[in-house]
């Protein structure tokens, strides 16, 4: 995969998500796979499940979901970006899952499912995106759909965990602060991440918890991991010349470091470091399955 996959442009869906194409969304999978995929097992779905997939992306998490519901499961997909559907139609068609999975464009605003359908939702790196108001309503909806002790499974990123080594931790504080005071969605999302299980709460979801995983990569790195933190270097260099906030000094530095062809580029530094964190917060329906 070409890193010019990973300019601001190309990292943008049809509907406006950042950090969210098909090659964004791709590499920070495979960066991140062993956490991504522990995280995923870790909240129980069983065989013959019927499990819905809210937010698919390009599909990376449903051969794993497949395994676990096995060749008596069902799965359902659903993004909102026609694109990301189209992959996994394909992949479905293909044979690259274990049990049937169909794919639909969908919002979660309003499931395109009957009440009482699915036994575990999982929803990955989709909240950021919302505002609080819709992410009740999409709440409200994962509620409808999951049949009564089915699991709801949200995973979504903590931004303020966010380290990248040589960068200055002040430098990288004042970049995410200004992207905030840009009133972008996303950056106040995954600034609010740690509040999910309080809103999750008081959907009426049982068993409510929350658990922190954080993502570690040194280098030397490997393929996927250098496409990923390379994406995000060239992500944040772009936002920092975009930004009213940032002080000149600060967009001159990330404009060096996000330069290939700088002896400052980041991914030349021989102790470059990269730490992140997922949230997982896990909740039930009333009732028993």
């Amino acid at each position: 995969m070409r890193l010019s996959a990973f300019t601001s442009n190309a990292a943008v869906t049809s509907v406006g998500h950042k950090m969210s194409s098909a090659a964004w969304i791709d590499a920070h999978y495979e960066a991140c796979a062993f956490e991504y995929e522990t995280m995923l097992r870790s909240i129980g779905i069983q065989r013959g499940w019927q499990v819905l997939d809210a937010g698919c992306g390009t599909g990376g998490f449903l051969p794993i979901i497949s395994e676990l519901v096995g060749n008596c499961g069902r799965v359902a997909a659903m993004d909102i970006a026609p694109e990301h559907v189209d992959l996994v139609r394909r992949q479905s068609g293909a044979g690259h899952f274990m049990c049937p999975v169909t794919a639909q464009i969908g919002d979660l605003l309003s499931l395109p499912f009957p009440d009482n359908t699915f036994e575990a939702v999982w929803n990955a790196n989709v909240f950021q995106y919302l505002s609080e108001s819709d992410q009740s309503i999409a709440l409200a909806e994962f509620k409808r759909v999951l049949k009564p002790g089915g699991v709801l499974a949200i995973k979504d990123g903590d931004i303020t965990a966010l380290q990248i080594a040589p960068v200055p931790p002040l430098i990288l504080w004042r970049l995410l602060n200004s992207w905030a005071q840009s009133d972008d969605r996303q950056a106040t999302g995954m600034l609010d991440s740690i509040r999910i299980d309080s809103r999750v709460k008081r959907q009426g979801f049982v068993n409510v918890r929350r658990h922190v995983t954080f993502i570690e990569r040194t280098a030397p790195l490997r393929c996927a991991e250098t496409q990923f933190i390379a994406g995000l270097i060239d992500f944040f260099g772009k936002l920092a010349a975009n930004l009213d906030h940032l002080p000149p000094d600060d967009k001159k530095y990330w404009r060096l470091i996000a330069d290939a062809t700088s002896s400052r580029y980041v991914l030349n530094d021989p102790d470059l470091y990269l730490r992140e964190a997922a949230v997982l917060v896990l909740g039930n329906k009333g009732g028993s399955l």
